[in-house]
């Protein structure tokens, strides 16, 4: 989803919440989207979206991607020099 639109959802759920005041999680729920939902969109207000890799969870693993290309390569070899290979 757009970042624009997540925090569109996010102004309108306050707006609402503070003029009607009902609880956030009630017209949320009205909605059709999940609280953790919600509280995950609320806690990345006014955040663009980034690719994961860009800075995200991936950060610092292409040691370990590299450490498994090596293995998954002696693997390969491996299998090659037996009978299984053909």
């Amino acid at each position: 989803m757009s970042h624009d639109i997540r925090d569109e959802v996010i102004d309108y759920v306050r707006y609402w919440s503070e003029r009607t005041e009902l609880a956030a999680t009630r017209l949320v729920r009205w909605m059709g989207i999940s609280r953790s939902k919600y509280y995950q969109w609320r806690s990345r207000y006014g955040k663009v979206n980034e690719h994961p890799a860009v800075g995200g969870r991936f950060r610092g693993t292409s040691g370990w991607r590299s450490g498994r290309r090596k293995r998954l390569c002696g693997f390969t070899w491996s299998i090659l020099g037996t009978d299984i290979a053909g």
